[in-house]
């Protein structure tokens, strides 16, 4: 697909040739812009002391010299183009601050495409005015070209127009576009900035939709493909486009034709609902020819810096291309030359391929970043495929004297045409078809239900309509206007008419905008970068109200354990494959310490870890995730709150957190602190409620101090129970709640009854780190002094210096039938001792149990598909149990994991078990039914899920 748009004149640069080097360009160009900016734009200006009215003329206006005021509020219906006549002119909407207040300029004219022409005058101001290409009520105009951009006016038309094969004698500076919102844009560009203009200014708009992507996403009724289109076309030299945003753009966001010593700064590109074909591009061999073969092009000094590019809802098949033969390989012999491409950052789910370098020269690309999926392979070449998605390619062949950041990796097949619009089947309207790329595919139905709906959509929803879009190949809006017609949909906003999707869209992101951009104002006295903007509106999709978990008692909650102890190469924590590998630290085929494999279909790409020599059945990679990745953590939170989870006790491994005897201790130490401050923020993120749990497991005698100094660590560095802005630190009788676990068994462990009533007394008594509830966790028979536990009577006494008892119940019952015994025999007398002794009885409950792989013992708990749990939670509650501890969240080592595992685990020399093909979210479901009842909401029968 080329942008062969016919009105850009192929310039001969005989003549012409930039002297100095890149440095003198950009400081150039910083002056010249502001001499544009402060200087004469703003001055010795004629003001019309008139605002006009719809209806009026306002054309009138302008050719009088005047400039255009316009009514707050105002929708001004526009027939024929509006011309600036006068040098500083201005079109504006008089005492507007906030976007709605801003006046319309709407086209009202099947045949008009282009709202305003700058005519060619010097310093002309468009501002604070919302421009509307009415394409949703309008159409578009039909063009002989139906397979992409060009051969038509742009929105917005400033710069030099062509006369005949010459470029236009006199030259405009200075010209500025700022704070305006560009809208249902009916041709192939937004806003375009010619060649023949310098000194121009495109700052702090909001350019929402802009053409139809390959799918027909984006599309009115009755339009014929193709229609793509640009947000920003920009050939001017020594110019700025800076603080943008841009959403859902389909062939690019921004182009630079060359435009030397131009500067795009600060910028957001982010698809929502429609792909678009490129972010930034530098690929057009167009204008500012550098040789007479018309083979080199002039981008010297020409920098993309600092912006910010979300494939959050669809497809971006190109953040970054740099070179002509990325984007149409009939150019891949061009070059162009001299530009820098530094600090931007690429994320979201939908991403295809990001920094690709294919026919450049001199070009200097650096400190840019990737956190974004990469999926789906582009067409290449017919009969050619490509390489495969990713966030940094190049073709070694093709990139001259170019410096590139160390993150790129040269090509393997090619790098040519990666894009997806020209070759793909098309669909009875003429749209492509293409397969969603795996996890683009989950980034399209997420976006859809977050703005739809208001929410993210249920792991069901999600894989039911997973399967909907690849076996149908539906489309985004499709999947969008389904969402219309839903009860939900219609009981939260009202009845929306199908045809009437993108016009509510549109006033749904104006609005957030407006919004936000207000609170800014009010509470920081300032507009909100455009960052800032784009960031805060994506948080306020889900407007679901999630109400916190009372973070103030642990009556009726289910607390879950939570180990947080994986660890892999390239996580930051220097540790490799904690608690994946075996007793002898090894993890590859027929070595690990798991039985259960993790569900990493939900994880970003930069959450995967890839492990030695684990595939899957149909040969794919099974990847692994770290604890010590934040996203992760807090996704588990995220997981917590979606099925009702109240919370959990974070495991504190006192000799994983306290040792510093060589390295691996002192980054153990770290990674743990780490995981800590994780999950402090998933649960204050996501409204979920943590505390710490410490386990002396290992301990040495004489050792306890240590622990303690930890504490005192936790509260005089991190601040954990005493941080003001942490609303999650769960409490029980007006105090923080710590757990201390591994106490009074029977196991010959080193420390004493001593050094445990020692950390008791400073946990509660301390002057300074005292004053907390004391949860122990005790051997199952810890009351009667037998079996598991102690016979040592004096640990009567150190429990009732404690709050809480929780005695660890994991295979102490074996099957279903052993559970009401233990009640009647065990339990109802703990929960009575305690009673008697003013303490609170947390019983642990678990799912089942595997640790084959860990220790070769082949003697499992069974987990009869939740009914065992179940049984643990009804039995418990109807003897009284008023909190509960469920083990555990994440612990994949002895299988008593309530979280998302694969029921496709890797195949070979080590055997997984599954949850036998239920949902990979059952137990996660189930524990968050299990409260429901522990609360009494629910009735005690198994519950039967929809």
């Amino acid at each position: 697909m080329s942008k062969s748009k016919t009105e850009f004149v192929f310039v001969s640069l005989k003549s012409f040739i930039l002297t100095g080097i890149c440095f003198f360009v950009l400081f150039a160009n910083l002056a010249y812009a502001q001499t544009a900016e402060q200087g004469s734009v703003e001055t010795d200006k004629k003001i019309s002391q008139d605002v006009v009215s719809p209806g009026d003329d306002l054309q009138a206006v302008l050719d009088r010299g005047d400039d255009l005021l316009l009514k707050k509020g105002c929708v001004y219906e526009i027939k024929k183009t509006l011309k600036y006549t006068a040098p500083r002119q201005k079109i504006t909407t008089k005492d507007a601050e906030h976007i709605s207040e801003y006046a319309t300029l709407r086209i009202a004219d099947a045949n008009l495409m282009q709202l305003i022409d700058s005519a060619q005058q010097n310093y002309v101001v468009l501002e604070k005015v919302i421009l509307d290409g009415n394409r949703y009520n309008l159409g578009t105009v039909a063009k002989n070209e139906v397979t992409g951009g060009g051969s038509q006016p742009p929105m917005v038309f400033f710069g030099c127009p062509d006369v005949g094969d010459k470029k236009v004698v006199n030259r405009v500076s200075g010209q500025k576009v700022a704070d305006c919102v560009f809208m249902s844009t009916r041709t192939w560009s937004s806003l375009q900035v010619r060649e023949g203009a310098s000194g121009c200014i495109v700052e702090n708009n909001i350019f929402i939709g802009a053409g139809v992507d390959p799918r027909g996403n984006g599309r009115q009724k009755d339009e014929v493909p193709f229609a793509w289109g640009d947000a920003i076309s920009c050939a001017a030299e020594k110019s700025v486009v800076r603080n943008n945003l841009m959403l859902d753009p389909t062939d690019a966001a921004l182009v630079f034709y060359g435009a030397p010593g131009s500067i795009a700064e600060d910028n957001v590109i982010a698809t929502i609902s429609r792909e678009s074909l490129g972010a930034m591009n530098l690929v057009d061999p167009i204008v500012y020819n550098l040789d007479e073969k018309q083979t080199r092009y002039d981008y010297r000094g020409t920098i993309l810096r600092n912006n910010y590019i979300d494939a959050f809802g669809a497809r971006i098949h190109i953040a970054f291309p740099m070179g002509p033969g990325v984007w149409v390989p009939a150019n891949k012999d061009k070059i162009l030359v001299g530009a820098i491409i530094c600090g931007n950052t690429i994320a979201g789910g939908a991403a295809a391929y990001g920094f690709i370098v294919n026919g450049v020269d001199d070009f200097n690309v650096y400190d840019n970043k990737s956190i974004a999926n990469y999926s789906g392979i582009a067409e290449g070449q017919r009969n050619q495929p490509p390489d495969e998605p990713g966030p940094f390619i190049y073709d070694p062949q093709r990139m001259g004297n170019s410096k590139l950041q160390k993150e790129f990796v040269p090509c393997e097949r090619h790098v040519l045409h990666l894009l997806r619009c020209n070759h793909g089947k098309t669909n009875e309207l003429g749209y492509r078809i293409y397969t969603y790329g795996e996890y683009e595919i989950r980034a399209v139905i997420n976006a859809a239900y977050l703005e739809m709906l208001g929410r993210e959509p249920s792991q069901k929803e999600m894989e039911d309509n997973i399967d909907w879009l690849q076996k149908t190949q539906s489309t985004a809006d499709q999947l969008r206007r389904k969402l219309l017609e839903t009860k939900e949909f219609k009981s939260k906003f009202g009845e929306v008419a199908s045809e009437d999707l993108h016009p509510y869209r549109i006033k749904l992101w104006i609005n957030i905008f407006d919004k936000i951009r207000r609170e800014y104002m009010k509470d920081k006295g300032r507009m909100p970068t455009a960052k800032e903007m784009y960031l805060t509106a994506i948080s306020r999709l889900d407007r679901t109200e999630h109400k916190p978990v009372d973070a103030s008692t642990l009556n009726k909650k289910v607390m879950c354990g939570y180990q947080g102890w994986y660890r892999a190469p390239g996580d930051g924590t220097g540790r490799d494959w904690v608690h994946w590998r075996d007793r002898n630290e090894n993890f590859w085929p027929g070595r690990c310490g798991v039985d259960y494999w993790p569900d990493m279909s939900e994880m970003d790409q930069d959450e995967k870890y890839r492990p030695n020599q684990f595939f899957h059945k149909d040969g794919s990679v099974a990847y692994v995730y770290s604890s010590a990745n934040e996203k992760t953590t807090v996704r588990h939170f995220k997981w917590m709150r979606d099925y009702g989870i109240d919370g959990v006790f974070v495991q504190r491994f006192v000799m994983e957190v306290t040792n510093e005897q060589d390295e691996p201790a002192i980054l153990s130490r770290v990674g743990y602190n780490k995981v800590l401050e994780h999950c402090r923020k998933g649960a204050n993120k996501y409204g979920r409620t943590y505390a710490i749990m410490y386990d002396l497991s290992g301990m040495p005698g004489n050792y306890i101090d240590q622990a303690m100094n930890d504490f005192r660590y936790l509260v005089d560095i991190m601040k954990i129970t005493r941080d003001p802005e942490d609303k999650a630190y769960q409490h029980h009788r007006g105090k923080p709640v710590i757990g201390i676990w591994g106490v009074g068994f029977s196991d010959n462990r080193n420390y004493t009854l001593e050094e445990v009533e020692k950390f008791v007394d400073f946990l509660k008594n301390d002057p300074k780190y005292g004053g907390n509830t004391v949860l122990l966790g005790t051997p199952v028979y810890w009351r009667s002094l037998e079996r598991d536990a102690s016979k040592d009577a004096r640990w009567l006494d150190v429990y009732r210096k404690a709050d809480i008892i929780s005695p660890w119940m994991i295979g102490r019952v074996r099957d279903i039938n052993d559970i009401q015994p233990m009640i009647k025999n065990v339990i109802a007398d703990d929960i009575k001792w305690c009673r008697e002794n003013n303490l609170e009885y947390l019983p642990v409950v678990f799912p089942g149990f595997s640790w084959k792989n860990l220790t070769g013992k082949d003697r499992p708990i069974p987990r009869r598909g939740g009914q065992f749990l179940w049984a643990q939670y009804r039995e418990l509650v109807n003897a009284g149990a008023t909190m509960i501890y469920q083990a555990m969240f994440d612990e994949l080592d002895e299988g008593t994991q309530i979280y998302k595992v694969t029921n496709n685990p890797p195949v070979g020399d080590s055997n997984f078990v599954t949850y036998e093909g239920l949902p990979s979210d059952h137990y996660l479901w189930l524990v968050g039914q299990g409260g429901k009842m522990l609360r009494g909401e629910i009735p005690q029968d198994f519950p039967k899920r929809e």
